[in-house]
């Protein structure tokens, strides 16, 4: 049987050299900024529909 040692060299590995790029979805950071953007748009959406909601209601209701 061979013993072959696999070389790990990723303790030299380096930003500056291009070894690899940061995963900015892995960061908590990013997922607290999704959560943020998703939150604001449901709430703009929610807004939106009782506001159109409230002037069909009225024009329904004031001509009648």
């Amino acid at each position: 049987m061979h013993n072959k040692k696999k070389e790990n060299n990723y303790h030299q590995w380096s930003v500056e050299k291009g070894d690899y790029e940061r995963d900015d979805e892995a960061t908590k950071t990013y997922h607290k900024k999704r959560k943020i953007i998703k939150r604001t748009k449901m709430i703009v959406k929610i807004l939106l529909y009782f506001i159109i909601i409230s002037i069909i209601s009225y024009f329904l209701f004031a001509f009648i």
